[in-house]
């Protein structure tokens, strides 16, 4: 930073030599002049972490693990930092949202043990559309059922794929949900249900469009 000058810095929360709390006290205490004012974006795998919290101790925003870039550029975005900086991310966010849902997510992972076969990979990729769809259909049917723990089994099946191909919009609402089994059918519930269920739907629509470049 003395030598060099930088939009944004990401921290991981929990790192071996120092944690991010500390590494923002440094940074603000610095006589860098560029380390006292740059915004500092959480990075953490915890689902719990308190964002109020983080504000109060001078992080600008927060990703959870897994993120994506199109996630990044609207965490950058969305208000969690002062009116100067917002403009850095305004065409990055524009190209952002023209990127194919396809883009968003890490379908190849799927396919890592298909040794470039085309035919073994498109098979993998409608497995995975099939299924997913079917969860999906069986979580809307437990929402219309108002069973917590239907919906609940459903999130625990869909969670390890989601969390492989970095859906990360998906995943942190899934954990939630998979953590409600046991519990009343809540409004908070619902919600959550709904808003999982269009982000697993885009998945599939995005899953299916990377099936099309496959052939």
């Amino acid at each position: 930073m003395r030598s060099s000058t930088f939009d944004v810095l990401l921290t991981d929360i929990q790192m071996p030599a120092i944690n991010g709390f500390d590494l923002v006290k440094l940074l603000r205490a610095s006589n860098i002049p560029q380390a006292r004012n740059i915004p500092v974006i959480a990075v953490t795998a915890r689902s719990e972490m308190d964002e109020k919290a983080l504000h109060e101790h001078g992080f600008a925003g927060c990703l959870h693990k897994p993120f994506t870039v199109k996630e990044l550029l609207v965490t950058l975005n969305e208000g969690q930092m002062s009116a100067d900086e917002a403009h850095i991310t305004h065409d990055m966010q524009l190209i952002a949202d023209a990127l194919p849902e396809d883009t968003l997510f890490n379908f190849s992972a799927l396919t890592a043990f298909s040794e470039d076969d085309p035919e073994a990979a498109c098979s993998i990729i409608r497995t995975f559309i099939e299924e997913t769809g079917k969860n999906a259909d069986r979580m809307q049917q437990a929402l219309t059922d108002r069973e917590v723990d239907g919906i609940a089994a459903m999130a625990h099946k869909l969670l390890p794929l989601f969390t492989l191909i970095g859906a990360s919009e998906s995943v942190a609402s899934l954990r939630w949900l998979e953590s409600c089994r046991g519990e009343e059918f809540s409004e908070e519930i619902e919600k959550t249900t709904l808003e999982t269920l269009e982000a697993v739907r885009k998945v599939v629509r995005a899953a299916e469009e990377y099936s099309l470049g496959l052939h």
